[in-house]
């Protein structure tokens, strides 16, 4: 659920695309957004580490083996992570969601202060 739901109860299309990004990197690792033994986890945060740590690829599903493109999944971990932003009004519209998806604009670089 996005942070500003749960903060103030405010509904917005950027809460939309917060849960997108959560269900993108859902896709890709294979895991739940959270786990019942962990209170502090939560799958953004998880796949930020993997970024900071220039590891990205390693929240791919492991079940996947090599049976996946690794720029894809890259894109669909970065596109996840920037759907993420806890900031409303830095996460990017659904239009440009599906432009980076495609392939049609580039990803930008993600901060890792997200």
């Amino acid at each position: 659920m996005a942070p500003e739901i749960t903060r103030n109860g405010n509904y917005s299309a950027a809460s939309d695309v917060f849960a997108f990004g959560v269900l993108l990197l859902e896709m890709v690792s294979g895991r739940t957004p959270t786990e019942e033994d962990s209170v502090s986890f939560f799958i953004a945060d998880w796949v930020m580490e993997l970024h900071g740590s220039d590891d990205i690829l390693g929240a791919v599903d492991p079940r996947l083996g090599s049976g996946y493109d690794g720029e894809e999944a890259r894109v669909a971990l970065a596109v996840g992570l920037l759907c993420c932003h806890q900031a409303p009004v830095s996460r990017p519209s659904m239009r440009m969601v599906i432009r980076y998806l495609n392939g049609d604009e580039h990803v930008p670089e993600i901060e890792d202060s997200q």
